[in-house]
């Protein structure tokens, strides 16, 4: 259930009884349990960020090799992922905004991984960062999985998007308000996991604002190699 109004924490409002008599619920070893279900994005970064990350310094990676340490990162978090939840595989690069989709939504963790592996990008494929765009489109995919013919309250208990993002919205045009105001409309909590290129300082500032203005938090992993300890 979204936590992020008055409204959405009211709805956690519950008594007991035993014969007709409310229970004090300080008296009581009653316990209420819910099995809820969840539907979650992870967007991957296939950008030109990202290939080219770690690519200069002391113990330099190739090009493109940064990559690898993304999908292992993304495979650990599959494996991870609760049973009861869906998850969609989403990427990110300007030159292919319509094609995002890597899997669609299922909680196959050997379909999902399958999946993963066999996708890939040519180097001339990894453009600039249309993460905002990117982000608005994976809110639009979890509310279409939830059935339409169902009240509000028996929507997916969990709706998240998990991205990676070295902080910077290059090219979509969408702006940070926009999305602040979409996530708060279909009630996604974002989760942006952010990384450094190459060492600088990663401009977090619009990862706090949708993070803590959906609910979410702000994970940093710094180098790409430390990706799977983030995620």
């Amino acid at each position: 259930i979204p936590l992020q109004t008055a409204a959405d924490r009211a709805r956690l409002s519950y008594d007991i009884f035993e014969d007709e008599v409310p229970l004090d619920l300080r008296e009581t070893s009653q316990f209420l349990t819910y099995d809820y279900r969840g539907n979650v994005v992870l967007m991957l970064d296939y950008t030109g960020s990202m290939y080219n990350a770690g690519t200069t310094g002391d113990d330099a990676l190739e090009p493109g090799e940064a990559i690898e340490y993304m999908r292992n990162a993304a495979e650990a978090f599959i494996d991870d992922l609760p049973s009861n939840f869906k998850l969609q595989l989403m990427y990110f690069s300007d030159r292919s905004p319509q094609q995002r989709i890597i899997q669609p939504f299922t909680s196959d963790r050997a379909l999902l991984k399958a999946a993963l592996r066999r996708f890939t990008l040519t180097p001339a494929q990894f453009g600039e960062s249309d993460i905002n765009e990117a982000l608005v489109q994976a809110m639009d995919s979890l509310v279409a999985e939830d059935p339409q013919d169902t009240l509000p309250l028996d929507d997916a208990d969990v709706r998240a998007i998990v991205y990676i993002s070295d902080g910077e919205d290059t090219t979509s045009g969408v702006a940070v308000s926009e999305v602040e105001r979409k996530a708060e409309d279909t009630h996604t909590r974002l989760f942006p996991v952010a990384y450094s290129p190459n060492g600088d300082p990663v401009n977090a500032s619009d990862l706090i604002t949708l993070s803590t203005g959906s609910g979410g938090y702000l994970y940093s992993a710094g180098d790409v190699r430390d990706l799977d300890e983030a995620l």
